[in-house]
């Protein structure tokens, strides 16, 4: 994804939650309390797992959290 889509994507992502980009890419912003901003942390750590096997035992492993 060049960066241009990149940040559109944010853009979009972030204004659904009705959250700034900079929860996305600043880890030093300020952060609600809000049961969202975990999403989005999740969200953003989930993006920087390079190995697709990873992210899929990350996925089950929240799965089985979950229940």
């Amino acid at each position: 994804m060049a960066p241009t889509d990149t940040n559109h994507a944010l853009r979009r992502i972030a204004d659904a939650l009705e959250m700034p980009v900079s929860v996305f890419t600043d880890s030093h912003a300020a952060r609600p309390t809000d049961p969202s901003v975990n999403a989005v942390e999740l969200l953003r750590l989930f993006d920087r797992i390079p190995d697709e096997q990873k992210r899929r035992e990350c996925i089950e492993f929240v799965r089985r959290m979950a229940c």
